[in-house]
């Protein structure tokens, strides 16, 4: 288990504690003159406790639990996606 508690999970209300690693990924973003190299760890997290909270003055307009299933067909990022693949990924490989 990864010791770390997070108090409050990006402003979104939740506190959560990281209980494994889902997967890292990786993204080069080029802008303008500038070259963006990302490095994103994805973790398993267990809820601790809190409510789920929009965000104000953030950068996400909405913050609600969706079922796994209908999350592909939601408008959001790229990384949410490259997640499910992960957690797929991972559950075909321990079948």
């Amino acid at each position: 288990m990864i010791n770390n508690t997070s108090p409050n999970f990006r402003g979104r209300g939740l506190s959560v504690r990281a209980t494994g690693v889902v997967g890292v990924d990786s993204v080069v973003i080029e802008r303008r003159d500038t070259i963006f190299h990302s490095v994103r760890v994805l973790y398993f997290t267990e809820l601790l406790g809190g409510n789920l909270a929009n965000e104000v003055d953030g950068t996400t307009d909405l913050c609600e639990c969706q079922a796994i299933g209908a999350v592909r067909s939601l408008p959001v990022v790229d990384l949410v996606h490259r997640g499910l693949d992960l957690v797929t990924a991972k559950e075909v490989a321990s079948a």
